[in-house]
């Protein structure tokens, strides 16, 4: 009996090793880790946890009871999670971006915050979406901005949307009576990006609102402004790009050329363009059809001293003039130079595996060292007996013998 409750013991210790995970690297002091569930509730946070970019080992993350204001661009972006739980916080707003390409994604719950727009470029690339759990926001259902959620409930599977109106009725119910969206509308999210000329490359953001059930081309054109092509940066190669099922943003980067030359702040103009096919989902032009780029020039002036060395001068070194050709691939900045490789942050948890192993070994050495025990106990036992039935057979024969001969 004894060997049972330590057996059982032991298991459940086994038990707890198993399904407890380590908190990655920047977890807020409370969370927990356990059966691929990343709990933060409940904390009283602010924003969100650092670490949420790590949890490539969770199906559940659990942020509820907090004070979040908002969801912010990639917060949960890439992640493989099934559940995300940010019931009773504080969020108004949904940034561009905060649910993003989350293909695992099943459940949303947002019940007991302060929304009323659900902005359709929040939830971006959600193909497995079929749950959006929404009571208790003050959902504004006449806005048009929340019309995407029809397109959602007739285009999900078995989807399953809750909450209020912020007037009356149920969002579900007013949804019935707004009209489905009748195109794709592209615009760029800002009317005007910057980017350090430093940087190398300015990104701009095109979304997509409205119809995104289907896979859309489009194309981006750049033109000069004071900054001029190829001098100060590179039209792209291919400027046709594709807007995937249920994609409501892209990034796209523009290369910009770095050089040594101190100069005015430049912009340059970056459009989209629609092919017309008469075909509503192809798309059409919304707000920001068009934006401006500004190169912001960090150069410093060039310092000399009276060294011989640092004097002379080289022609075939010299600074290229404005409207000289300049082939981007060959420029290399002080950045670039002082620039070192990266370590690489990712590492994997050796004890998480080993531990759970060696412990199961050392179960079965137990189990079978306590079978080995009971099994020669009982030979013993046996051959114990054997041994005194022998003895008493041949003492009693001895004493018939000796009887015989009286």
């Amino acid at each position: 009996m004894r060997w049972f409750i330590y057996l059982v013991t032991l298991l459940l210790v086994i038990f707890h090793l198993v399904s407890s995970q380590e908190c990655p690297s920047g977890t807020p002091d409370g969370c927990r880790c356990q059966n691929r569930v990343f709990n933060c509730s409940g904390l009283g946070l602010n924003n969100m946890p650092t670490s949420l970019s790590s949890l490539s080992n969770f199906d559940v993350i659990d942020l509820s009871n907090n004070d979040l204001v908002n969801v912010p661009l990639g917060a949960f972006q890439n992640l493989p999670v099934q559940r995300i739980i940010l019931k009773n916080n504080a969020i108004t707003e949904i940034r561009p971006g905060g649910f993003d390409n989350l293909n695992l994604l099943t459940s949303i719950n947002l019940e007991m915050n302060g929304l009323s727009i659900l902005e359709q470029t929040g939830f971006n690339l959600l193909t497995s979406l079929t749950e959006l759990l929404l009571a208790g926001n003050p959902v504004d259902c006449s806005n048009d901005a929340n019309a995407w959620l029809k397109s959602w409930m007739v285009t999900a599977d078995s989807s399953v949307l809750t909450g209020d109106c912020s007037s009356t009725g149920t969002i579900s119910d007013a949804l019935d009576s707004v009209a489905e969206p009748s195109a794709a509308v592209f615009s760029f999210e800002k009317a005007e990006y910057s980017a350090l000329e430093s940087a190398g490359v300015a990104t701009v953001t095109v979304s997509r609102r409205g119809i995104v059930g289907t896979r859309v081309d489009f194309g981006v054109m750049v033109s000069d402004g004071v900054a001029v092509v190829n001098y100060d940066f590179v039209a792209p190669v291919d400027p046709r790009h594709t807007m995937l099922t249920g994609q409501t943003r892209m990034d796209l980067d523009i290369l910009l050329i770095d050089d040594a030359e101190m100069e005015i702040d430049e912009s340059f103009m970056v459009t989209i363009a629609i092919e017309a096919r008469g075909e509503a989902n192809m798309g059409t032009i919304g707000t920001y059809g068009t934006t401006i780029v500004i190169i912001l020039d960090n150069d410093s002036p060039v310092q000399t001293t009276s060294s011989p060395v640092a004097t002379t001068s080289n022609p075939e070194s010299s600074t290229q003039a404005k409207g000289e050709p300049t082939d981007p691939g060959m420029m290399m900045t002080t950045d670039d130079l002082n620039q070192s490789p990266q370590p690489n942050t990712k590492s994997v948890n050796v004890a998480a595996i080993v531990i759970p192993i060696v412990l199961i070994m050392v179960i079965i050495a137990v189990i079978a060292g306590y079978i080995w025990y009971r099994r020669t106990r009982t030979i013993n036992k046996e051959t114990t007996a054997g041994v005194r039935y022998a003895a008493v057979q041949n003492r009693g024969k001895v004493y018939a013998d000796v009887t015989a001969k009286a």
